[in-house]
């Protein structure tokens, strides 16, 4: 077994998918929401290609003795790996909701907090 993390594949899944599950403009979560799902379009289209996913599939394939686990995506995204667990928890989890811009200025749940 392996398990690849890929990241954000270009791939469109999220201009896609549903996307406003928030209607309600009234609703306390409508700006969280379009925030957030607005953040993932943008990541998603920054993200790598699927070809190249799928030549990183290929490789690990073709490895003898393949490792439990791979790592994909940009290179932000996978230096991030290592800056969470550098990182005291509570730094990381803004710096995540500042990407998604679900931070004060964002409006989501809990903001400011």
């Amino acid at each position: 077994m392996v398990i690849l993390e890929p990241g954000n594949i270009n791939t469109s899944m999220t201009l896609r998918s549903s996307g406003k599950q928030c209607r309600d403009e009234k609703s306390p979560c409508f700006q969280f929401h379009e925030n957030a799902y607005a953040a993932a379009v943008a990541n998603e289209r920054e993200g790598s290609s699927p070809l190249m996913i799928a030549r990183k599939i290929e490789a690990i394939i073709a490895e003898r003795k393949p490792a439990l686990r791979y790592v994909g995506g940009t290179l932000i995204e996978r230096l991030m790996i290592p800056v969470k667990h550098l990182l005291p928890g509570r730094l990381f989890e803004r710096l995540v909701a500042r990407e998604y811009r679900l931070d004060a200025a964002g409006q989501g749940p809990g903001a400011g907090n």
